[in-house]
């Protein structure tokens, strides 16, 4: 799948007690449903980026989600599209990253 020209993967994400946070294992993860407590699937779709810190980026319409190469995955709820798109178009994802997402978006 493409997303603005580029090749997007389906990434799940697991609840934590941190909130929904990507899993980058290629299995399906399950999401808890908070009421009735069966397991759903859900998945973002995650942009690959040209990083050395970032590797892929995702939206779901309010979150965005970084998966870092570390395999950690962090979700900044209320983050505008227009911000995601400018992170995956950055010519430096990182530099954008730590200087216009991290540490604003909680």
């Amino acid at each position: 799948m493409t997303v603005l020209g580029l090749a997007v993967m389906k990434t799940p994400f697991i609840q934590t007690a941190r909130g929904p946070v990507l899993k980058g294992t290629g299995r399906a993860a399950r999401l808890n449903h908070k009421t009735t407590n069966k397991p759903m699937a859900c998945y973002i779709e995650m942009i690959p980026l040209n990083s050395s810190f970032i590797r892929a980026a995702g939206h779901d319409g309010n979150t965005l989600y970084v998966e870092f190469h570390t395999g950690e995955t962090y979700p900044h709820p209320r983050v505008p599209y227009s911000v995601f798109e400018a992170l995956i178009n950055a010519g430096s994802p990182d530099t954008y990253y730590n200087q216009q997402i991290r540490g604003r978006y909680r």
